[in-house]
């Protein structure tokens, strides 16, 4: 599976627009995080700059997932 969760940039599917300096992603930073233990993947990641973890709401969870 080729797939990579994890964005905190997150917006509707109204507001989404192909932007590539500042990279966004479709659906809520929940349905992103869900999604770190719903599929499973050899090589998983994190798909935000380390910025957009720092101090937020959910980051923790990236910590405590187990990575198998």
């Amino acid at each position: 599976m080729d797939y990579t969760p994890g964005a905190f940039q997150n917006v509707t599917k109204e507001q989404f627009k192909a932007q590539y300096k500042t990279p966004i992603a479709m659906g809520t930073r929940c349905h992103h995080l869900a999604i770190y233990v719903d599929c499973e993947s050899l090589l998983q990641m994190c798909s935000d700059y380390p910025g957009s973890y720092r101090d937020q709401p959910g980051a923790e969870f990236l910590r405590i997932v187990p990575a198998s």
